[in-house]
C-alpha cells in the first residue's frame, strides 16, 4: 500500500513537524525507530520530495518541507475526528432520540457545514436527532414533512413563518460567445428571454 494512503504516515509527518526529531516522533507513536525511517522514506519516494537530510546524523528536517507537516497534522487531526464522529454514532444507536428535528436544506449548496454544526447541536442536546431532508420546499413545511427549512430565498406560501438569515447571491455566468449571440440582460425580467 501506498504510504500516503496509511494513517500511520500521516500520524508520523505530523509528530515530525512536532519534535523535529525522527527518533522523538516514533516514541511518542511508540514505533520501532527504523519502521519510521523507511515510512518516511517510502513517502519521499512517493511524493518525489526529500523530508529528511539523512546525510546529517542525527537527520535533519529539510527546510522546504515544513509546509507537509501542517498539512499531515490536519489530516491527523481530522482522523482523529473522524473517529470521535465515529464512537459518537454508534453511541446514538443504543439511545433512541425522544425528539426529530426534520431540517430541509437546498440541493444546490455545500451542506458539509450545515452537516457538521447539527453533528455538535445533536452531542449537545442528548435525545435529539437531526434529520436532513433534501429540498422538501414550501410544500414540505406546510404539509410536516419538514420542520425546518433553508431557503435561499423568501418563501411566498401563506403560513410559512421566515426569519432572513443574511443575503444569498447567485451568479449568473455566461460565455462571450453566448453573450454575442443572445445580448447581456440588463434587468431581472429580461432572463426570462435568456435559455
Amino acid at each position: 500500500m501506498r504510504p500516503s494512503l496509511k494513517i500511520e504516515t500521516w500520524n508520523l509527518l505530523s509528530e515530525l513537524g512536532r519534535t523535529k526529531s525522527l527518533t522523538q516522533a516514533a516514541e511518542r507513536l511508540d514505533m520501532d525507530l527504523p519502521a519510521a525511517s523507511r515510512l518516511v522514506s517510502s513517502l519521499e519516494k512517493e511524493l518525489g520530495v526529500e523530508i529528511l537530510d539523512r546525510k546529517r546524523k542525527p537527520a535533519q528536517i529539510v527546510t522546504k518541507s515544513l509546509e507537509l507537516f501542517s498539512e499531515a497534522d490536519r489530516i491527523a487531526r481530522q482522523y482523529q475526528r473522524l473517529l470521535k464522529t465515529a464512537e459518537s454514532i454508534k453511541h446514538q444507536d443504543t439511545i433512541k432520540p425522544k425528539r426529530i428535528l426534520k431540517v430541509s436544506l437546498p440541493a444546490n449548496i455545500d451542506r458539509s457545514a450545515y452537516l457538521n454544526a447539527f453533528s455538535n447541536f445533536e452531542r449537545k442536546h442528548s435525545g435529539l436527532r437531526v434529520e436532513v431532508l433534501i429540498d422538501a420546499g414550501e410544500d414540505g413545511l406546510l404539509n410536516g414533512a419538514a420542520d425546518v427549512a433553508y431557503f435561499g430565498y423568501r418563501p411566498t406560501k401563506e403560513g410559512i413563518t421566515w426569519i432572513p438569515a443574511g443575503h444569498n447571491v447567485t451568479f449568473l455566468m455566461a460565455s462571450r460567445s453566448y453573450l454575442r449571440r443572445n445580448g447581456t440582460p440588463q434587468s431581472v425580467q429580461e432572463l426570462r428571454n435568456h435559455t
